[in-house]
This record gives C-alpha cells, structure tokens and sequence, in this order.
C-alpha cells in the first residue's frame, strides 16, 4: 500500500480534517507529494458505497459461514451486492496470503473430477457425449478417466495442503508448480505414475508405492512403521 508506507516512511503528513461523508474518517496531506488521503487509500475498502463497519460486519458473517443470502438479510442489503462484497473480500485475502512453501515429507497425488451441471439435464447428456470422444486422449492428454479434469495435490504431513487444477498430467506442467511450492530436498512419497519418476533429477528426494501391485504403504527403514505411503492426501480427497 502506497501511503500506508509513505507514512511510516516520513514524517511530513499533515492532517486535513475529517472526511465529508464519514466523520470518523481522519484525512490527510503528504508534504512531499502533496497528494490527500485517508484511512482507507489503497485498500480494498476505499471509495466504497458502504460504510466500513458493513464491510467488516460482512468480513465476520463470512468467518461463520454464512450464506449470502442470510448476510443480506442480517445487514439489510440487496443479496447482489453482498455477492460483490464477499466475491472481493475472498479475493482480497487470496491475494494478500503468503506463497506456500511445503518442505520435510510431502505427498503428491492427483484425482480426476467431472464438473456437474445439476438442474440441468440435458447439459448432462451432452457431456457425456462429449466425454466418449475425449477418452482416447489417455493419459497425458488435457483430460482422462471420460473427460475429467486433473487436480494436482501436495500435503506436508503436519502442515498445509495446496491443490490445483491442471490443464494436462505432464512432467513439464507439474515441474513448475512443485518447484515454486515444495523446498528443493524435500521428501517426497508418490505412487508409481511415471510422471513423478524425475523428481530427484528436479532436485527431490523420492520414495513411491506402487498401487497396481496392491502396495499402499511400506516400513523402509525397519521401525515398524509404514512411513512410505500417500494415504495422507488420498485422504484429503475423501474429505474435501
């Protein structure tokens, strides 16, 4: 945010008085620039039609999981607008989270998933067609399993979980994604899909279970514990 440094940065600020519409707003004057503010430049909330404490009292609605509909109804505003409010506010706090870095044991899995047309059946239909002419792209290709779209997973056994959607299973499309998310050494546990057999040349260390063979997890260092496995994000896929 602009002023919000420009502030901590000098001390050449001067008040201008309150805002005309909101009496609590301070304003303000850069020395240096000679540009006004207030509380509120450069934030999601500046130049809004609704008050701060609405947005604020949306932000909280929105952290007890309530519908938009009933946030309308609590704060007494048109459900379109609130669609808007929490549309950016979501957005907002998605932009302003720090990038993910997962690092000590990871697991990597990927599912396939159908994207519904509910109330709509003869959307259905129609995509069912069009699934029996996708399938022989196979595996690799912009989708597989009848039309449906990869979604990648990484869980850090004991910390954060990040998941995407991918536009095709390929080594070259997965390589960017790990290595921007995932610490160079890290462990990480797979099945035996081939497209995670480069990992260690990516810099990784790699251990995988191999599911074809009815092999779903293995005690490689004689503890008697089955540590190689990706049971951890399989199932996060059943719970998500």
């Amino acid at each position: 945010m602009v002023f919000a440094a420009l502030i901590v940065e000098t001390k050449n600020i001067t008040k201008r008085g309150k805002h005309a519409t909101y009496s609590a707003r301070q304003r303000y004057i850069c020395g240096e620039c000679g540009r006004h503010f207030d509380d509120l430049t450069d934030t999601i909330f500046a130049g809004r039609h609704q008050p701060l404490k609405t947005w604020i009292a949306c932000l909280y609605l929105m952290g007890l999981n309530v519908s938009n509909q009933q946030i309308a109804d609590e704060l007494s505003l048109h459900k379109d607008d609130v669609h808007q409010m929490t549309s950016e506010l979501r957005q907002a706090v998605a932009d302003k989270r720090p990038e993910v870095q997962l690092s000590g044991t990871v697991e990597f899995d990927e599912v396939y998933v159908t994207a519904g047309h509910k109330g709509q059946p003869e959307q259905v239909k129609k995509k069912g067609a069009r699934d029996a002419d996708v399938n022989s792209k196979g595996f690799g290709g912009a989708v597989r399993s009848n039309g449906k779209p990869p979604i990648f997973g990484m869980i850090q056994r004991g910390g954060e979980v990040v998941i995407k959607m991918l536009a095709n299973v390929q080594q070259q499309t997965i390589k960017p994604i790990i290595q921007s998310m995932v610490k160079p050494g890290t462990l990480i546990y797979t099945d035996e899909y081939d497209i995670y057999a480069r990992l260690e040349t990516w810099g990784y260390a790699h251990k995988s279970v191999c599911h074809s063979a009815g092999e779903y997890a293995r005690d490689d260092d004689g503890d008697g514990f089955c540590e190689v496995h990706v049971n951890t994000m399989e199932g996060f896929w059943l719970t998500a």
